[in-house]
């Protein structure tokens, strides 16, 4: 853990920590504004379920997400937590697309079978002058070993 964790507690940070000894916790989101210590005080609370949950969690081979916005906030939050395998940080998008991988055939079927049917906002491929070429573009990013997504965009056309 870097020095973030030993700065002095705001009430935030107390009331965060109250939150996650409650047995019952199972998630929290942080809204708050730029600069305001939110990344301080999800080191702290990620510091401090480490050192009362985090032998219990590994037991059970779980893990405790924290996704953000940015890969710049996680790019801190992996720093600051050094690289704890406890811990899966992560934008919401390459989190999501974690969880949507598996299923992107069944997508590409339905988004295909709905443009060949056609849609009240879309006219119909035989319709379309010869002039205009449809494309489907599949944004399919490198995985790291971890299987999440990194920030480079591949497309199959």
């Amino acid at each position: 853990m870097t020095s973030r964790t030993g700065k002095p507690d705001t009430q935030a940070d107390i009331e965060l920590r109250e939150l996650l000894d409650d047995d019952n916790s199972t998630g929290f989101v942080m809204v708050a504004g730029a600069g305001s210590g939110k990344t301080t005080s999800i080191v702290k609370a990620l510091d401090h379920l480490r050192k009362t949950r985090g032998a219990h969690l590994r037991q059970r081979a779980q893990k405790v997400a924290c996704i953000t916005y940015t890969e710049v906030a996680v790019d801190e939050i992996w720093g600051d937590v050094g690289n704890d395998p406890l811990f899966h940080v992560s934008t919401i998008h390459s989190f999501l697309w974690a969880a949507l991988r598996p299923f992107q055939a069944d997508i590409a079927l339905w988004v295909d079978r709905r443009i060949d049917r056609g849609s009240p906002t879309r006219k119909p491929r035989s319709r379309l002058s010869p002039s205009v070429h449809t494309r489907r573009l599949v944004f399919r990013p490198p995985l790291t070993s971890s299987g999440i997504a990194t920030k480079s965009k591949r497309s199959n056309l």
